[in-house]
C-alpha cells in the first residue's frame, strides 16, 4: 500500500498546481455568479421601482379623473338644480333665492330676469323671441320658454304684467259702428237687392256685429264681479278680451273677491269701471296655511316667497299658526299685507 501510494515530489508539486487551478476555477465561477446576481437584482430594483412610479402616477391619475368625474357630476347636479330652483328648501347654497316682483317680459333686461330666478339659458330664450319680433301678452307664454319648470312657472305666474305699450289697441279703442247702408249693384243706397232679402240681409249683418262687438253697459247698469264671465266682463266699458281674461284669472287665483276695490290690483285698470261692478257673495276659496307648502303659497297673489318661507319656518320653529297677527314681529308681514290676506286664510291644522 505504501508503495501504491507512494507520491514523488513531480506529482506533489503537479497536485499542489490542479488545486490551485480548481480553487481559482470555483472563485472565478462563484465571484461571476455574484455579480449577475448582483445585476439580475439591479435591473428587478430599477423595474419595481419603475412599476411603483408607473402605479403612483396611475392613481394619481386615477384620483384626478375620480375628481374630475366628481366635479363633473356635481357640475351637472348643479345644472339641474338651478333650473328647479322653486322646491321647497332645494337652493343652491351658491346662489341667492329668486326675488319675486312684478316683472314684464318685454321690457326686462337680463339681469333683471337673473334676479327673478331665470337661468341662462332661459334668458337666450326670451331674448331670442323679442328679437324676432315676439310680444308676450299672457302668462300662459311662461311654460313656452325653454327649460321652465312647473315650480318655476307657478311661481312666476301671479308676477306677470303687460305694459299698455304691448296690449292690443283694440283693448283701449272702441270702434264707432255707424249705421252702414247696404247698396245695390246701381250704387243706389236703401234700395233692395235683387232676390228681394235685403231686409234679412240686414238683420245677418246686425247679428254680425252683435256677435263680435257686445254692447256696452249703459251708465247706472252692473254686473256681478264673482259670477261674470269673459262675455259678461266686455260688456264693461273699457274692458276688451284681454281684460276680461285678466280679471277671471285673478279671481281664481285670489279664490274669489271680498271687494270691488280688488280689481285696482290689476295693473293700468281704469278706476273708473268700478262703477259697473256689483259684488255678490261667494265663499271665498281660502288658503290652509297651517298645512301647505312654500310652493303652494306663493301661488297666491297676496304672499310673496319671503312670506310663505317666514310662514314655513314659524310653523317648524313654534308649530300651528292660530292668527296672522303672530307674523307681525317678521318685517315681510305688515299690517296692510295682513289685512288683506286675513279674509282668504283658513287656519285649521
Amino acid at each position: 500500500m505504501q508503495k501504491f501510494f507512494h507520491i514523488n515530489r513531480d506529482q506533489r508539486t503537479l497536485l499542489a498546481w490542479l488545486f490551485c487551478m480548481a480553487v481559482c476555477v470555483v472563485l472565478l465561477i462563484y465571484f461571476n455568479d455574484r455579480n449577475a446576481a448582483e445585476d439580475i437584482r439591479g435591473e428587478n430594483d430599477s423595474a419595481w421601482q419603475n412599476n411603483a412610479e408607473y402605479s403612483q402616477n396611475n392613481g394619481k391619475y386615477s384620483r384626478d379623473n375620480r375628481y374630475n368625474s366628481a366635479n363633473r357630476y356635481n357640475s351637472r347636479d348643479n345644472r339641474y338644480r338651478s333650473d328647479d330652483r322653486y322646491a321647497d328648501d332645494q337652493y343652491p347654497s351658491d346662489r341667492p333665492a329668486p326675488q319675486l316682483h312684478p316683472f314684464d317680459l318685454n321690457t326686462a333686461t337680463p339681469s333683471e330676469l337673473r334676479g327673478l330666478g331665470f337661468t341662462e339659458r332661459q334668458i337666450k330664450s326670451v331674448m331670442k323671441y323679442r328679437s324676432l319680433g315676439g310680444i308676450y301678452r299672457h302668462p300662459e307664454q311662461l311654460s313656452k320658454i325653454s327649460g321652465m319648470t312647473k315650480g318655476q312657472y307657478d311661481a312666476l305666474f301671479p308676477y306677470f304684467t303687460v305694459s299698455d305699450d304691448f296690449k292690443p289697441a283694440s283693448d283701449f279703442v272702441e270702434v264707432p259702428h255707424g249705421n252702414g247702408r247696404s247698396r245695390n249693384n246701381d250704387g243706389n243706397p236703401n234700395a233692395e237687392n235683387l232676390d228681394g232679402d235685403a231686409t234679412s240681409g240686414k238683420n245677418n249683418a246686425q247679428n254680425r256685429n252683435a256677435n263680435e262687438y257686445p254692447v256696452k253697459l249703459k251708465p247706472g247698469e252692473t254686473i256681478a264681479l264673482n259670477s261674470a264671465d269673459t262675455t259678461a266682463l266686455k260688456k264693461v266699458p273699457g274692458i276688451g278680451s284681454y281684460r276680461a281674461s285678466q280679471i277671471v284669472n285673478y279671481r281664481e287665483r285670489l279664490g274669489g273677491f271680498h271687494s270691488i276695490d280688488q280689481l285696482l290690483d290689476l295693473d293700468n285698470l281704469p278706476a273708473d269701471i268700478l262703477k259697473y261692478f256689483t259684488l255678490d257673495k261667494v265663499a271665498l276659496r281660502k288658503i290652509k296655511i297651517n298645512r301647505l307648502s312654500v310652493n303652494q303659497l306663493i301661488t297666491h297673489p297676496y304672499i310673496s316667497y319671503l312670506q310663505a318661507k317666514t310662514i314655513a319656518e314659524y310653523r317648524m320653529q313654534k308649530g300651528r299658526i292660530s292668527a296672522l297677527s303672530e307674523l307681525s314681529i317678521n318685517r315681510n308681514f305688515t299690517s296692510e299685507s295682513i289685512q288683506r290676506l286675513e279674509p282668504y286664510i283658513d287656519y285649521t291644522p
